[in-house]
């Protein structure tokens, strides 16, 4: 699915960079992570390690819990392990309880260094796996997908995100950008709000390493991967209500397909409909 805006190629891009961005906006970006989110009146009954097994069908490979959570350890428990080509982590802390899918080593793309997941597929499996998730009576939910266009330079990122949300700073040159904007959508049924924010972000990544050689000096290296960013989150208003678990597995499936469908557009626009 392509966005209804336009490409713009700004005066300081060559033919060769608005060719690339042209590329890129035709195509969904892929994702760091995505996230499920079941928000709880009470977290007293709920184990990490038990949900990961509902999730998945398998024991996780590591498990930790904390009985009192503090800065340097907000979890209660944390399940971790791998699932249908994905690492699953299981994360319980006050008040909600956490599904994030992330990027095995292996089977996933590898762009100088990061490791980005198709995105459509982690958010099918993500859902798909939360179906399995007994009745906690949530009274929120939200969806979090965490996309990431690498780029050559810091220039095309904020021209990356300038395309998507329809307007570029009259200001001249300048060094980063972020824009978030949100709009409120009526589910029909289950009858409830759902937020729709978007967040948009260029950044630099730096990774530093160290190369040894024998009898030689070490010799440090820093590389620098830019990129533009954009964070899709649609979660349920708080109104006072629990959800059962038909309607915990009927909103996920909605506001899956609402995510996917702006993801895939990328753009401000896609929040008119």
């Amino acid at each position: 699915m392509i966005g209804a805006t336009f490409l713009h190629c700004n005066r300081r891009m060559n033919d060769a960079v608005c060719g690339k961005l042209l590329l890129i906006r035709m195509t969904m970006w892929k994702s760091q992570s995505v996230q499920l989110v079941w928000f709880l009146s009470s977290v007293e009954n709920v184990r990490a390690s038990k949900v990961f097994e509902e999730l998945t069908g398998s024991e996780p490979l590591s498990y930790q819990s904390n009985r009192v959570p503090n800065p340097t350890n907000p979890f209660l428990g944390v399940a971790n392990g791998p699932h249908e080509g994905f690492e699953f982590s299981v994360q319980i802390q006050p008040g909600r309880m956490d599904l994030v899918l992330t990027p095995t080593m292996e089977g996933q793309e590898n762009v100088e260094g990061l490791l980005l997941v198709e995105t459509e597929k982690a958010v099918r499996t993500a859902v798909a796996a939360a179906a399995n998730v007994g009745d906690i009576s949530p009274v929120r939910l939200a969806l979090i997908i965490n996309l990431f266009e690498p780029s050559e330079s810091l220039s095309v990122s904020r021209a990356l995100i300038e395309e998507r949300i329809g307007f570029s700073p009259n200001i001249g040159e300048y060094s980063d950008l972020v824009f978030q904007i949100n709009r409120r959508k009526q589910l029909a049924s289950p009858e409830i709000e759902i937020n729709r924010l978007l967040r948009y972000g260029s950044i630099t990544l730096q990774t530093f390493s160290v190369s040894f050689q024998p009898g030689g000096v070490p010799s440090p290296v820093t590389i620098a991967q830019f990129g533009a960013s954009l964070m899709v989150d649609i979660n349920t208003i708080i109104d006072g209500r629990t959800f059962s678990k038909a309607d915990t597995d009927t909103i996920f499936s909605q506001i899956a397909g609402e995510a996917l469908r702006i993801a895939a557009s990328g753009t401000t626009g896609s929040l008119e409909s």
